[in-house]
């Protein structure tokens, strides 16, 4: 299995395994288990609120054929192999179907108002488990996932219009000696100011992430390798000249 593979690999190359480290491995390999189960709970709403708005069509004031065969037609798409875009798309087309039906008069206000309301909040539930699925629960970066995800995207561009892209790879030195003599409270204090950090020295599509445990990632899309080495100078000597200090032991 892929998990005791990494875990395997983890203690192989540090000789132990961290608490940072297997929330980690939770986030990679849980999560994506997570998201599949969130989707297909969204998929199964979808389906009964689709089924919802029919009837409301057969028993409303008026009806009219293009609105049942159009509703029929989203709840055939409706598949289980249906990916977060294809489903969000079909939410999309099904709050403009309602829109349409009542401004023919097909649906009573209150029964649109109401399949509207839930349709709409689907289609947030839809984005706000995208929003989580990409980002770091710590840093609130984005994390491993959506990293592999653009850097994909901004090679392909790339390759297609002949633009520079530069990726910068950061990595905290000493970082288990921070864990082991300050505690793991400390060390995600660290993660979290040097995030900070990381993100208010990008600017437009620059996106960084949380690549690994004291790993972070920068994609700097039209950005040539020395102007992207000065920015890493630039980034290093700023971290460098900050200071964390504990509340408690004024260390």
């Amino acid at each position: 299995m892929a998990l005791v593979e990494a875990v395997d690999n983890e203690i192989e190359l540090t000789g132990k395994i961290t608490e940072q480290q297997i929330r980690l491995l939770h986030e990679q390999f849980f999560d994506e288990d997570k998201d599949r189960a969130a989707m297909f709970e969204m998929r199964q709403e979808l389906a009964r609120l689709l089924k919802q708005t029919l009837n409301y069509i057969y028993t409303g004031v008026t009806t009219t054929d293009r609105s049942n065969s159009h509703l029929q037609s989203m709840l055939s798409r409706l598949q289980p192999d249906l990916n977060r875009q294809q489903l969000h798309t079909l939410i999309e087309e099904v709050l403009i179907e309602t829109r349409l039906a009542v401004s023919s008069g097909e649906l009573l206000n209150e029964q649109l108002n109401s399949a509207m309301a839930e349709v709409a909040a689907l289609k947030k539930e839809l984005s706000d488990s995208r929003r989580e699925s990409i980002t770091d629960s710590l840093t609130g970066l984005a994390n491993r996932k959506h990293f592999d995800e653009l850097i994909n995207e901004m090679t392909r561009d790339a390759d297609i219009n002949g633009m520079d892209v530069s990726v910068i790879f950061c990595d905290i030195d000493l970082f288990s000696v921070i864990n082991e003599k300050h505690g793991q409270l400390v060390g995600d204090q660290v993660l979290r100011v040097i995030a900070e950090l990381l993100r208010k020295s990008l600017k437009g599509r620059d996106l960084v992430a949380r690549y690994g445990g004291e790993e972070f990632a920068v994609i700097l899309p039209n950005t040539s390798v020395q102007n992207a080495r000065q920015l890493a100078e630039s980034i290093r000597q700023d971290i460098a000249s900050k200071r964390i200090q504990r509340k408690d032991t004024r260390e």
